[in-house]
């Protein structure tokens, strides 16, 4: 489902309804906007399972053996040779403690989706179930706040194993190539895989942290929109909607790096530390970096 549409059409019935025939409607756009808070978390959760199953212990070859087979290229060094090597005992220690972490936020998203998808059918008991919401969706937005920051310090987050098993196979070919001049330009093109490589699993941590940052705004809003719901009238609403459909477009447009999401998530961690309705419904631990 494509939220932000469903917004602007839940924008156009609130605009045009009495306040007294609006309680629906008004629960249902804070659904639509709860929708949207959960997709781009789905995203986040299949994002961060699929970096951290592809970071996985490569095949038995010693940093050496590559060094060695690969000095000749003269176009790669301890940083790029990284890239195709990864220790068993560094993989399993750091993405152990991210798995969990990223379980539990997602299984707490998920929850928090239940508890918004039959909100418009009771809409005249819709500020009590939006009450019962307002602890959790705090709290699933600290946790993909922090997962931001887990996996901004991963060393194997976003390998991308496929390439680097083809990148060691293209170096034993090319070693079993008996002419030095041909088995020299084949390392050459080992080498520029590897630097390609390095390119594209730079990229990927930065679309990970980047969807990261952008479950993260949008929890922030979703919880600053369910804490004051039972205040809020029509028009409140239809502003905080507004906002809600802007800010979903400028995150999405903005462009993905590492630094640009951290920063996003160190602003909203602040703020649901500092605000005085967020702060009480904060738990401690979730709250810790």
């Amino acid at each position: 489902m494509n939220t932000l549409p469903a917004i602007k059409c839940a924008l156009i019935l609130l605009s045009v309804c009495c306040l007294s025939a609006c309680n629906q409607e008004k629960a249902q756009a804070l659904q639509l906007a709860a929708t949207t808070f959960s997709n781009e978390a789905d995203r986040a959760c299949k994002m961060g399972a699929d970096s951290l199953q592809a970071a996985v212990a490569m095949p038995a070859l010693t940093r050496s053996d590559i060094a060695t087979s690969l000095a000749q290229a003269k176009k790669f060094g301890a940083t790029e040779l990284d890239l195709i090597y990864a220790d068993n005992s560094i993989t399993d220690s750091a993405n152990a403690p991210a798995l969990t972490a990223l379980n539990q936020a997602c299984e707490a998203h998920r929850q928090l989706a239940a508890m918004y998808t039959d909100l418009p059918r009771g809409y005249l008991l819709a500020t009590d179930e939006v009450k019962k919401a307002q602890k959790l969706v705090v709290n699933v937005t600290a946790r993909f706040a922090r997962l931001g920051h887990i996996f901004a310090e991963l060393p194997s987050t976003g390998r991308d194993n496929i390439s680097r098993i083809r990148i060691i196979e293209a170096r034993s070919k090319a070693m079993a190539v008996a002419d030095e001049k041909a088995r020299a330009a084949l390392l050459g093109s080992v080498a520029d895989d590897i630097l390609l490589n390095q390119t594209n699993e730079a990229q990927s941590r930065d679309l990970i942290l980047s969807q990261f940052a952008k479950a993260t705004v949008l929890g922030e809003k979703l919880a600053q929109t369910s804490v004051h719901y039972d205040q809020m009238t029509v028009a409140d609403l239809l502003e905080s909607l507004r906002e809600f459909s802007a800010l979903y477009g400028n995150v999405t447009n903005r462009a993905a790096t590492a630094q640009s999401a951290i920063n996003s998530i160190n602003r909203v961690e602040a703020n649901l530390k500092n605000d005085a309705a967020l702060s009480p419904l904060l738990d401690a631990v979730v709250g810790q970096k």
